[in-house]
């Protein structure tokens, strides 16, 4: 019985010992960190505002177009040669003596002095008068003026316009006058070239009737006042060509007969033609407008014949345009 006690006792010692040690801690299991959700509001949206950007645009600005002025036309030094006068400076300058002395206060016109320098007025380069970006100078020069007394001291004054330019012109008005030995006007008038449109390389005639002038003319002076350059032919119709001319020249009267042919695509109405005469000297002697009655279809042609008394000398040349307008 005693080995059976002692093993029971010691058993019990045994399981006495293993309660009352201290259990080894267990390590903890970590837990992940809850993550806190921000539920907005409704209604508020939740949102960083940050400072706005700007773009900045740096413009260079464009320069205004600068106005190309117009020329200003230049007075011209004339240096006095032997046997000068105002006078003849004032023929050669298509210019008056009235302005000469206006631009040379002080001038002695009977006490030029060979060497002595003169301010003349600078050449008038009339501009077209239409509507356009840039104004076209027109080159046209006044010619062959002659000067034709009458009875009842009336005077003619007569001459031409030549377009030395390369575009046809229209409109061209001239100013006369008339002036005695001291350079003084005696009249001033205004007339229109005959011809409505001058073509390139072509000649207008014109003239005056002067009544009344009291006195002793020395010499007429002429030049163009206004006029522009045909841009567009708007009603005019040039398609026109005179052919088949015969003339007659008498002491005092010229006879010329031919015919107009319409060249062009449109029917023409309003036909005239211009006549201008020369004499021997190459001056003009007169010129005559002669409109034609029916208008005249495109391929068609049309006689003409009239009679002209030229105030001037004794024609021997001629020269006809014909020009008209759509009909």
């Amino acid at each position: 019985m005693k080995p059976i006690y002692l093993g029971v006792v010691a058993l019990f010692i045994l399981i006495t010992l293993v309660q009352c040690r201290s259990p080894e801690p267990i390590p903890p299991t970590p837990r992940p960190s809850p993550t806190t959700t921000l539920t907005p509001e409704i209604g508020i949206a939740l949102a960083t505002r940050t400072n706005p950007t700007v773009p900045v645009i740096q413009v260079t600005p464009t320069p205004l177009t600068t106005a190309t002025p117009t020329p200003t036309a230049t007075p011209i030094i004339y240096t006095i040669a032997s046997g000068d006068t105002l006078l003849d400076l004032a023929i050669r300058n298509n210019t008056t003596v009235t302005e000469i002395e206006t631009l040379n206060p002080g001038i002695q016109p009977r006490l030029l002095q060979i060497g002595q320098q003169v301010i003349l007025p600078p050449p008038a380069t009339p501009v077209f008068g239409g509507t356009g970006p840039t104004p076209i100078p027109i080159q046209v020069v006044v010619s062959n003026v002659t000067l034709v007394q009458t009875t009842l001291d009336n005077w003619w004054v007569l001459g031409e316009v030549t377009n030395e330019g390369d575009y046809p012109v229209e409109n061209v008005q001239v100013e006369l006058a008339l002036f005695d030995g001291a350079g003084q006007a005696m009249a001033q008038l205004s007339a229109w070239v005959a011809v409505g449109v001058i073509p390139s390389g072509e000649k207008g005639p014109f003239g005056i009737l002067v009544e009344g002038v009291t006195g002793t003319v020395a010499y007429p002076v002429a030049s163009v006042i206004s006029g522009r350059t045909m841009n567009d032919p708007g009603t005019r119709y040039l398609e026109l060509v005179v052919s088949e001319v015969t003339v007659e020249f008498a002491e005092e009267q010229v006879t010329i007969t031919g015919q107009v042919e319409n060249v062009g695509t449109s029917a023409a109405a309003d036909i005239t033609l211009i006549t201008t005469l020369y004499d021997a000297q190459g001056n003009v002697s007169g010129y005559h407008q002669f409109n034609l009655p029916n208008p005249l279809p495109p391929g068609q042609q049309q006689l003409f014949t009239f009679t002209i008394t030229p105030p001037g000398n004794t024609a021997t040349t001629y020269t006809i345009l014909a020009q008209g307008h759509h009909n």
